[in-house]
């Protein structure tokens, strides 16, 4: 058996595309135990700002949670340049405010939701590494609207280069899509409607030092900062 853990602070916390904390700084952790080189399981943990009501004076449907907590677990292994990794992750977020506290029109009570994935990577040589993510849910943030995301990752990694002892440098990317379909919110009395569908992108340049790693990524998406999804209803 094995014990990874490990401290992230960030500028801002981006989830395919979309700031978790209103574009505000964030600190994450996390924890896993990884048992006969084949099962693992862990929790993930950071701040969340999900304001209910946006710049724009709409309320935008969100609960206000205070944190969000991912408990997964799964089977990762790898056969020589390849590695699969089969899972499921439940994405919890504790101090949501209820249902109809603000106003008729808030569309969860419950944000809270769980996703299956496949995530295959592939070391081509000690620069190149492609990988793929696949992720299923059949209520995206609680909405009932089923989702599927599907992204490609690539990794060019300059370590074996560096000058310096024990510091690597690397530049990696990700390109996906977000596959969203129609909201079932008729129970709280709001009409439902199609969720945007989009494109997402990342790209990154990091440096590392022993266990350390310092990075710069930009993120990205097709959609478009506007008035809340309420709005539609």
């Amino acid at each position: 058996w094995d014990v990874a853990f490990g401290v992230k602070l960030a500028t801002d916390y981006v989830f395919r595309g979309i700031s978790q904390t209103d574009g505000n700084p964030a600190v994450q952790g996390y924890a896993e135990l990884r048992l006969f080189d084949w099962i693992y399981g862990g929790v993930w943990m950071s701040n969340v700002d999900f304001p209910p009501i946006n710049q724009f004076g709409n309320f935008t449907g969100l609960t206000d949670a205070s944190a969000e907590v991912d408990l997964y677990a799964g089977l990762r292994h790898t056969w020589g340049s390849f590695t699969a990794d089969v899972g499921f992750v439940y994405y919890y977020y504790p101090g949501e405010i209820a249902v109809n506290s603000l106003a008729l029109g808030v569309p969860a009570a419950n944000i809270d939701y769980w996703e299956i994935y496949f995530k295959p990577t592939y070391v081509i040589n000690d620069v190149f590494t492609v990988g793929g993510n696949l992720y299923y849910t059949d209520s995206y943030a609680g909405s009932g609207s089923d989702g599927t995301y599907l992204s490609g990752t690539l990794k060019v990694d300059f370590t074996k280069w560096s000058p310096v002892k024990d510091v690597g440098f690397y530049v990696s990317g990700e390109l996906g899509y977000q596959w969203l379909g129609q909201t079932d919110l008729g129970n709280i009395f709001v009409a439902n409607y199609e969720l945007p569908s989009y494109t997402t992108w990342n790209v990154g340049v990091a440096f590392t030092y022993k266990v350390a790693t310092l990075a710069l990524r930009y993120y990205g998406s097709t959609l478009s900062e506007g008035p809340a999804l309420v709005q539609g209803v």
